[in-house]
């Protein structure tokens, strides 16, 4: 694993693209990285599941779980990175003239936000951020 028990390094985040060439970009990103892998440790423990332990067993057996990890996280961190904090992705834009009002929409992440999908989450073998379980029901008589 990377330094201060990171999943992933900047070289990994270079490899997939990200340019760090200066040293302002390389702090942002490391620290991206610091906050996912916390974040996902939180999230597995909230599962019951102790991610580092589940690591170490699937690589002495030849797994694959650690690059998966990887994966998760690395999307993670490439989407927070991608969003400028002062200027936030807008996802609609409208104006009328008379009288003058500017309406404007964002995604569904606040700006500089980690996140993880559910289908990542999932991949990974947990039900959800919190560690419950979800369920639905449909109730009625089908005919």
């Amino acid at each position: 694993m990377a330094q201060n028990n990171d999943f992933i390094t900047l070289g990994d985040l270079e490899d997939l693209g990200l340019d760090l060439s200066t040293e302002e970009a390389q702090t942002k990103a490391q620290a991206w990285i610091s906050y996912a892998s916390s974040f996902l440790r939180q999230i597995a423990r909230n599962n019951g599941v102790d991610i580092d332990l589940k690591i170490a067993l699937d690589q002495s057996s030849g797994g694959f779980y650690l690059n998966t990890v990887k994966m998760v996280v690395s999307k993670s961190v490439l989407r927070a990175n991608s969003v400028n904090v002062e200027i936030p992705d807008a996802t609609r834009y409208a104006q009328t003239a008379t009288p003058y009002s500017e309406s404007i929409s964002y995604g569904n992440a606040s700006p500089g936000e980690v996140f993880f999908k559910q289908k990542e989450l999932q991949l990974l073998g947990f039900k959800s951020v919190d560690g419950k379980p979800t369920f639905s029901a449909l109730r009625g008589v089908r005919g």
